[in-house]
C-alpha cells in the first residue's frame, strides 16, 4: 500500500527525469550557438581589422562600428532562425499525429525561442563588436 502521490511521483519519475534532460541539452545547445555566433562574428573582425582600422582613422564613431558588427550577427542570427523555425512549424505539423501530448499550433513557442535565440546573438556579438570600435588604426594599418 502507498499513498497517491507516491505512485504518483514513482509514475512521473522518468517522464521528470527526461524533462531535465531535455532542459539541460537545450541549455547546452543555446551555449554552443552562442559559442558560435561569438566564434564567426570574432573571425570576420579579425579579417576586417585593417578596413575597421581605417573607418577608425578616418573618424567613424565607435558606437557606428558596434552596430555595424551587431546587425551583422543579427542578419545571421534572424535568417537562421527563420529556416528553423520554419522547419520546426513543417516538422510538428507532419509529426504531429504521431506524437502524444504535441499540440499543432507552437506558434508561441516558436516566437519564444526564436526571441532568445535572437537575443542570444545580439549578446554574443557585442564582444567582437566592443573589440572591433578598440582598433587601433595605427597598429591595423601597419600589420598587413
Amino acid at each position: 500500500m502507498a499513498s497517491l502521490d507516491s505512485r504518483l511521483r514513482t509514475e512521473e519519475a522518468p517522464l521528470a527525469f527526461a524533462a531535465v534532460l531535455l532542459n539541460l541539452y537545450g541549455g547546452l545547445a543555446l551555449v554552443l550557438a552562442a559559442i558560435g555566433v561569438y566564434g564567426v562574428l570574432a573571425a570576420a573582425v579579425v579579417s576586417r581589422s585593417r578596413e575597421l582600422g581605417i573607418r577608425a582613422a578616418l573618424g567613424a564613431d565607435p558606437r557606428r562600428l558596434i552596430a555595424g558588427i551587431v546587425s551583422e550577427g543579427l542578419v545571421i542570427a534572424v535568417a537562421s532562425v527563420t529556416v528553423g523555425a520554419l522547419a520546426a512549424w513543417l516538422l510538428t505539423r507532419t509529426f504531429g499525429g504521431l506524437l502524444f501530448g504535441v499540440a499543432g499550433n507552437t506558434v508561441i513557442t516558436l516566437a519564444g525561442a526564436a526571441a532568445i535565440l535572437i537575443t542570444m546573438a545580439a549578446c554574443a556579438s557585442l564582444v567582437p563588436a566592443r573589440r572591433a570600435s578598440r582598433i587601433d588604426p595605427i597598429t591595423a594599418l601597419r600589420n598587413d
